[in-house]
Protein backbone atom coordinates (compact mmCIF):
# COMPACT_ATOMS: atom_id res chain seq x y z
CA UNK A 1 0.00 0.00 0.00
CA UNK A 2 1.39 3.68 -0.54
CA UNK A 3 0.13 4.70 2.92
CA UNK A 4 0.79 2.94 6.05
CA UNK A 5 -1.00 4.79 9.32
CA UNK A 6 -5.17 5.38 8.98
CA UNK A 7 -6.27 7.86 11.72
CA UNK A 8 -10.41 8.14 12.37
CA UNK A 9 -12.76 10.79 13.72
CA UNK A 10 -16.05 8.84 14.69
CA UNK A 11 -18.70 8.52 17.63
CA UNK A 12 -17.47 5.58 19.59
CA UNK A 13 -20.23 5.10 21.35
CA UNK A 14 -23.02 1.81 21.82
CA UNK A 15 -25.51 3.46 19.27
CA UNK A 16 -22.60 4.20 16.88
CA UNK A 17 -23.67 2.61 13.77
CA UNK A 18 -21.77 3.96 11.61
CA UNK A 19 -18.29 3.59 13.36
CA UNK A 20 -19.33 -0.41 13.61
CA UNK A 21 -19.92 -0.60 10.73
CA UNK A 22 -17.33 0.86 8.70
CA UNK A 23 -14.48 1.45 11.08
CA UNK A 24 -14.26 -1.77 13.25
CA UNK A 25 -13.89 -3.97 10.18
CA UNK A 26 -10.85 -1.90 9.19
CA UNK A 27 -9.56 -1.76 12.84
CA UNK A 28 -10.28 -6.10 12.70
CA UNK A 29 -8.47 -6.47 9.62
CA UNK A 30 -5.84 -3.72 8.76
CA UNK A 31 -2.91 -6.32 10.36
CA UNK A 32 -3.19 -8.48 7.59
CA UNK A 33 -2.31 -5.32 5.44
CA UNK A 34 0.05 -4.46 7.36
CA UNK A 35 -1.55 -0.90 8.49
CA UNK A 36 -2.07 0.97 11.53
CA UNK A 37 -5.18 2.65 12.43
CA UNK A 38 -5.09 4.92 15.53
CA UNK A 39 -7.99 7.43 16.83
CA UNK A 40 -7.27 10.76 15.67
CA UNK A 41 -8.24 12.48 19.11
CA UNK A 42 -5.45 9.96 20.87
CA UNK A 43 -2.47 9.57 18.05
CA UNK A 44 -2.07 12.34 15.57
CA UNK A 45 1.63 11.78 14.59
CA UNK A 46 2.76 10.85 10.97
CA UNK A 47 -0.63 10.01 9.94
CA UNK A 48 -1.23 9.27 6.31
CA UNK A 49 -4.86 8.91 5.82
CA UNK A 50 -7.36 10.92 7.87
CA UNK A 51 -10.93 9.49 7.99
CA UNK A 52 -13.80 11.77 9.23
CA UNK A 53 -17.08 10.79 10.14
CA UNK A 54 -18.64 13.09 12.74
CA UNK A 55 -19.26 16.47 12.58
CA UNK A 56 -16.74 19.03 13.63
CA UNK A 57 -17.83 20.14 17.05
CA UNK A 58 -15.53 23.19 16.90
CA UNK A 59 -13.72 25.44 15.07
CA UNK A 60 -11.16 24.46 16.92
CA UNK A 61 -11.46 20.93 16.04
CA UNK A 62 -11.99 21.93 12.63
CA UNK A 63 -8.55 23.78 12.52
CA UNK A 64 -7.26 20.44 14.22
CA UNK A 65 -8.25 18.20 11.57
CA UNK A 66 -6.99 20.75 8.45
CA UNK A 67 -3.69 21.48 10.12
CA UNK A 68 -3.03 17.73 9.89
CA UNK A 69 -2.47 17.79 5.70
CA UNK A 70 -3.09 13.98 6.05
CA UNK A 71 -5.30 12.47 2.84
CA UNK A 72 -8.91 13.45 3.52
CA UNK A 73 -11.64 11.54 3.65
CA UNK A 74 -15.02 12.38 5.00
CA UNK A 75 -17.47 8.97 5.24
CA UNK A 76 -20.70 9.58 5.97
CA UNK A 77 -23.07 10.62 3.72
CA UNK A 78 -25.87 11.28 6.02
CA UNK A 79 -24.14 14.59 7.08
CA UNK A 80 -23.84 15.10 3.58
CA UNK A 81 -27.22 15.29 2.63
CA UNK A 82 -27.84 17.96 4.95
CA UNK A 83 -25.54 20.31 3.38
CA UNK A 84 -26.15 19.96 -0.27
CA UNK A 85 -29.15 22.10 -1.05
CA UNK A 86 -30.96 21.46 -4.86
CA UNK A 87 -32.57 25.11 -4.92
CA UNK A 88 -30.62 28.69 -4.27
CA UNK A 89 -33.59 29.30 -2.04
CA UNK A 90 -33.59 26.12 -0.03
CA UNK A 91 -29.73 26.81 0.19
CA UNK A 92 -30.26 30.69 1.47
CA UNK A 93 -32.85 30.15 4.02
CA UNK A 94 -30.49 27.46 5.56
CA UNK A 95 -27.50 29.29 5.27
CA UNK A 96 -29.74 32.04 7.28
CA UNK A 97 -31.00 29.73 9.69
CA UNK A 98 -27.49 28.30 10.89
CA UNK A 99 -25.95 32.10 10.71
CA UNK A 100 -28.76 33.18 13.15
CA UNK A 101 -28.52 29.80 15.27
CA UNK A 102 -24.67 30.46 15.48
CA UNK A 103 -25.48 34.40 17.07
CA UNK A 104 -27.80 32.65 19.77
CA UNK A 105 -26.00 29.80 20.84
CA UNK A 106 -22.63 31.41 20.48
CA UNK A 107 -21.22 28.71 18.90
CA UNK A 108 -20.64 27.38 15.25
CA UNK A 109 -23.29 25.71 13.47
CA UNK A 110 -21.72 22.05 13.22
CA UNK A 111 -23.02 22.32 9.04
CA UNK A 112 -21.34 25.54 8.62
CA UNK A 113 -18.16 23.69 9.65
CA UNK A 114 -18.65 20.57 8.00
CA UNK A 115 -19.49 22.96 4.75
CA UNK A 116 -15.35 23.66 5.29
CA UNK A 117 -14.70 20.35 5.78
CA UNK A 118 -15.73 19.14 2.99
CA UNK A 119 -14.58 21.76 0.68
CA UNK A 120 -10.97 20.21 1.95
CA UNK A 121 -11.81 16.46 1.75
CA UNK A 122 -9.65 14.51 -0.72
CA UNK A 123 -12.64 11.81 -1.14
CA UNK A 124 -16.25 11.37 0.23
CA UNK A 125 -17.08 7.91 0.79
CA UNK A 126 -20.71 6.98 0.27
CA UNK A 127 -22.60 3.69 0.81
CA UNK A 128 -24.26 3.56 -2.76
CA UNK A 129 -23.46 4.34 -6.65
CA UNK A 130 -26.46 6.55 -6.95
CA UNK A 131 -25.26 8.45 -3.71
CA UNK A 132 -21.63 8.87 -5.10
CA UNK A 133 -23.07 10.21 -8.41
CA UNK A 134 -24.82 12.87 -6.43
CA UNK A 135 -22.57 13.77 -4.57
CA UNK A 136 -19.60 14.32 -6.67
CA UNK A 137 -21.39 16.11 -9.10
CA UNK A 138 -22.81 18.68 -6.01
CA UNK A 139 -19.02 18.74 -4.19
CA UNK A 140 -16.91 18.34 -7.48
CA UNK A 141 -15.31 15.86 -5.23
CA UNK A 142 -14.22 12.47 -6.06
CA UNK A 143 -16.08 9.82 -4.68
CA UNK A 144 -16.64 6.65 -4.36
CA UNK A 145 -19.16 4.14 -2.60
CA UNK A 146 -18.51 0.76 -0.78
CA UNK A 147 -21.38 -0.37 1.06
CA UNK A 148 -21.33 -2.07 4.48
CA UNK A 149 -20.37 -5.44 5.34
CA UNK A 150 -22.89 -8.02 6.98
CA UNK A 151 -20.85 -9.88 9.77
CA UNK A 152 -19.65 -6.59 11.68
CA UNK A 153 -23.90 -5.77 12.37
CA UNK A 154 -24.98 -6.59 15.45
CA UNK A 155 -26.80 -10.05 14.66
CA UNK A 156 -26.21 -13.86 14.88
CA UNK A 157 -26.72 -14.22 11.27
CA UNK A 158 -28.71 -17.52 11.69
CA UNK A 159 -30.76 -18.86 8.98
CA UNK A 160 -34.25 -19.26 8.36
CA UNK A 161 -35.76 -22.77 7.62
CA UNK A 162 -38.01 -22.37 5.17
CA UNK A 163 -41.22 -25.03 5.48
CA UNK A 164 -44.79 -25.53 4.39
CA UNK A 165 -46.82 -23.20 6.88
CA UNK A 166 -50.79 -22.37 6.57
CA UNK A 167 -50.11 -18.58 7.31
CA UNK A 168 -47.28 -16.78 6.04
CA UNK A 169 -45.48 -14.23 7.99
CA UNK A 170 -44.58 -10.81 6.17
CA UNK A 171 -41.88 -8.51 7.64
CA UNK A 172 -41.71 -4.68 7.79
CA UNK A 173 -39.11 -3.46 10.10
CA UNK A 174 -37.82 0.35 10.64
CA UNK A 175 -38.25 3.11 12.54
CA UNK A 176 -41.12 4.74 13.51
CA UNK A 177 -40.38 8.01 10.82
CA UNK A 178 -40.07 6.11 8.39
CA UNK A 179 -43.46 4.01 8.59
CA UNK A 180 -45.54 6.66 6.74
CA UNK A 181 -43.35 4.56 3.54
CA UNK A 182 -45.62 1.97 3.49
CA UNK A 183 -48.67 3.93 2.80
CA UNK A 184 -48.33 3.10 -1.44
CA UNK A 185 -47.73 -0.99 -0.89
CA UNK A 186 -51.13 -0.91 1.47
CA UNK A 187 -53.58 -1.13 -1.99
CA UNK A 188 -51.84 -4.38 -3.35
CA UNK A 189 -51.34 -6.25 0.65
CA UNK A 190 -55.63 -5.66 1.11
CA UNK A 191 -56.20 -7.49 -2.82
CA UNK A 192 -53.52 -9.62 -1.35
CA UNK A 193 -55.47 -10.46 1.74
CA UNK A 194 -58.32 -11.32 -0.23
CA UNK A 195 -56.88 -14.61 -1.27
CA UNK A 196 -54.58 -15.32 1.21
CA UNK A 197 -53.65 -15.97 4.69
CA UNK A 198 -50.96 -14.23 6.22
CA UNK A 199 -49.37 -11.76 9.05
CA UNK A 200 -48.28 -8.95 8.61
CA UNK A 201 -44.97 -8.15 11.31
CA UNK A 202 -43.87 -4.27 11.49
CA UNK A 203 -41.06 -4.33 13.64
CA UNK A 204 -40.81 -0.91 14.72
CA UNK A 205 -40.90 1.66 17.61
CA UNK A 206 -44.22 2.90 19.25
CA UNK A 207 -46.08 5.00 16.64
CA UNK A 208 -46.38 8.64 17.55
CA UNK A 209 -49.26 10.45 16.15
CA UNK A 210 -47.87 11.51 12.68
CA UNK A 211 -48.07 7.73 11.68
CA UNK A 212 -51.09 6.95 13.57
CA UNK A 213 -53.79 7.23 11.00
CA UNK A 214 -51.47 5.34 8.50
CA UNK A 215 -51.13 2.08 11.43
CA UNK A 216 -54.81 2.54 12.14
CA UNK A 217 -55.61 1.44 8.34
CA UNK A 218 -53.44 -1.44 8.32
CA UNK A 219 -54.87 -2.46 11.68
CA UNK A 220 -58.27 -2.13 10.02
CA UNK A 221 -57.69 -4.24 6.67
CA UNK A 222 -55.14 -6.48 7.73
CA UNK A 223 -53.79 -9.06 10.03
CA UNK A 224 -51.35 -6.77 11.89
CA UNK A 225 -49.29 -7.77 14.49
CA UNK A 226 -47.21 -4.72 16.24
CA UNK A 227 -43.98 -5.53 17.73
CA UNK A 228 -42.00 -3.05 19.86
CA UNK A 229 -38.15 -2.57 18.43
CA UNK A 230 -36.02 -4.12 20.68
CA UNK A 231 -32.36 -5.58 19.20
CA UNK A 232 -32.60 -8.56 21.77
CA UNK A 233 -35.41 -9.60 19.70
CA UNK A 234 -34.24 -9.33 16.56
CA UNK A 235 -32.92 -12.98 15.88
CA UNK A 236 -36.30 -14.11 17.61
CA UNK A 237 -38.35 -11.71 15.11
CA UNK A 238 -36.30 -12.46 11.74
CA UNK A 239 -36.36 -16.00 12.19
CA UNK A 240 -40.22 -16.33 12.59
CA UNK A 241 -41.15 -14.64 9.52
CA UNK A 242 -41.00 -16.24 5.96
CA UNK A 243 -40.91 -13.07 3.81
CA UNK A 244 -39.52 -9.83 4.07
CA UNK A 245 -40.21 -6.62 2.06
CA UNK A 246 -38.27 -3.10 1.84
CA UNK A 247 -40.75 -0.35 0.77
CA UNK A 248 -39.51 2.84 0.09
CA UNK A 249 -40.44 6.76 -0.66
CA UNK A 250 -38.78 7.03 -4.47
CA UNK A 251 -40.21 10.22 -5.13
CA UNK A 252 -37.35 11.34 -2.28
CA UNK A 253 -33.94 11.49 -3.91
CA UNK A 254 -32.33 10.45 -0.63
CA UNK A 255 -34.68 7.63 -0.22
CA UNK A 256 -33.84 6.99 -3.59
CA UNK A 257 -30.38 6.99 -3.28
CA UNK A 258 -30.43 4.48 -0.20
CA UNK A 259 -28.23 1.54 0.17
CA UNK A 260 -29.10 -2.37 0.07
CA UNK A 261 -27.87 -2.63 3.90
CA UNK A 262 -31.93 -3.51 4.63
CA UNK A 263 -31.40 -6.27 2.76
CA UNK A 264 -27.91 -7.37 3.13
CA UNK A 265 -29.86 -7.95 7.06
CA UNK A 266 -32.38 -9.67 5.30
CA UNK A 267 -30.05 -12.67 3.20
CA UNK A 268 -28.15 -12.81 5.84
CA UNK A 269 -30.58 -14.74 7.75
CA UNK A 270 -31.81 -16.45 4.17
CA UNK A 271 -35.09 -14.67 3.75
CA UNK A 272 -36.61 -14.02 0.85
CA UNK A 273 -37.06 -9.95 -0.33
CA UNK A 274 -39.88 -8.13 -1.70
CA UNK A 275 -38.53 -3.92 -2.17
CA UNK A 276 -39.29 -1.03 -4.03
CA UNK A 277 -37.64 -0.54 -7.50
CA UNK A 278 -34.38 1.94 -6.80
CA UNK A 279 -31.16 1.61 -8.36
CA UNK A 280 -29.23 -0.04 -5.60
CA UNK A 281 -32.58 -2.68 -4.56
CA UNK A 282 -32.54 -3.62 -7.89
CA UNK A 283 -29.00 -4.45 -8.43
CA UNK A 284 -29.41 -6.42 -5.61
CA UNK A 285 -31.99 -8.32 -6.35
CA UNK A 286 -30.80 -8.46 -9.80
CA UNK A 287 -33.98 -9.57 -11.37
CA UNK A 288 -35.57 -12.24 -9.24
CA UNK A 289 -32.09 -14.05 -7.79
CA UNK A 290 -32.61 -12.76 -4.47
CA UNK A 291 -35.70 -11.48 -3.99
CA UNK A 292 -38.31 -8.91 -6.75
CA UNK A 293 -37.75 -5.07 -6.96
CA UNK A 294 -41.33 -3.48 -7.88
CA UNK A 295 -42.22 0.23 -9.39
CA UNK A 296 -45.86 -0.66 -9.18
CA UNK A 297 -48.76 -2.08 -6.91
CA UNK A 298 -49.57 -4.59 -9.46
CA UNK A 299 -45.84 -5.78 -9.56
CA UNK A 300 -45.49 -5.57 -5.58
CA UNK A 301 -49.15 -8.06 -5.49
CA UNK A 302 -47.73 -10.21 -8.11
CA UNK A 303 -44.15 -10.80 -6.37
CA UNK A 304 -45.66 -11.27 -3.16
CA UNK A 305 -48.19 -13.94 -4.75
CA UNK A 306 -44.90 -15.78 -6.03
CA UNK A 307 -43.83 -15.82 -2.90
CA UNK A 308 -47.04 -16.66 -0.80
CA UNK A 309 -47.42 -19.48 -2.83
CA UNK A 310 -44.71 -21.34 -2.93
CA UNK A 311 -41.99 -22.63 -0.24
CA UNK A 312 -39.44 -23.59 -2.56
CA UNK A 313 -39.45 -20.33 -4.23
CA UNK A 314 -38.87 -18.56 -0.58
CA UNK A 315 -36.36 -21.50 0.46
CA UNK A 316 -34.27 -20.55 -3.27
CA UNK A 317 -33.86 -17.21 -3.07
CA UNK A 318 -33.26 -16.95 0.71
CA UNK A 319 -30.35 -19.24 0.06
CA UNK A 320 -29.37 -17.29 -3.16
CA UNK A 321 -29.17 -14.11 -0.91
CA UNK A 322 -27.49 -15.87 2.26
CA UNK A 323 -24.77 -16.47 0.30
CA UNK A 324 -24.75 -13.56 -1.49
CA UNK A 325 -24.07 -11.77 1.71
CA UNK A 326 -21.87 -13.93 3.55
CA UNK A 327 -19.93 -14.52 1.04
CA UNK A 328 -19.46 -11.03 -1.26
CA UNK A 329 -20.43 -8.48 1.92
CA UNK A 330 -17.93 -9.88 4.62
CA UNK A 331 -16.17 -7.97 6.82
CA UNK A 332 -13.22 -9.50 4.83
CA UNK A 333 -13.72 -8.16 1.56
CA UNK A 334 -15.38 -5.36 3.03
CA UNK A 335 -11.95 -4.48 4.24
CA UNK A 336 -10.04 -5.30 0.83
CA UNK A 337 -12.18 -3.14 -0.90
CA UNK A 338 -12.23 -0.58 1.29
CA UNK A 339 -8.17 -0.65 1.62
CA UNK A 340 -7.67 -0.84 -2.09
CA UNK A 341 -9.85 2.08 -2.94
CA UNK A 342 -7.60 4.39 -0.20
CA UNK A 343 -4.64 3.03 -2.20
CA UNK A 344 -6.32 4.04 -5.68
CA UNK A 345 -7.05 7.34 -4.61
CA UNK A 346 -4.39 8.27 -2.31
CA UNK A 347 -1.75 10.93 -2.60
CA UNK A 348 1.17 11.42 -0.46
CA UNK A 349 1.01 15.20 0.54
Amino acid sequence: MKYKKIAFSSHMVSNAIIYKRRIKPLLDEARKYNIEIVNFHEDKEKIDVLIIQKLPESVKELKEILRNNSFLIYDNPNYLGKILNKNFPQKTYNFFKRILLTIIRRKWHPYILLEKLVEKADLITTGSKKQAEFFEKGFSKKTFNIVDPINNIEFSGKKKEHKDTEEIKILWEGTESSFLQLEDILPPLINLSKKYQFELILFTDIIEEKSIELFSKFKNNLNVKHIIWDKNKIDEVILSVDIAIAPIDVKDVFNYSKPFNKLLIYWGYGLPIVCSDIPSYSFATQAGDKGFSCNSSLEWEKSLTKLIKSTELRKKLGENGYNFSWNEYSQERYAERFFNKINEFYKDK
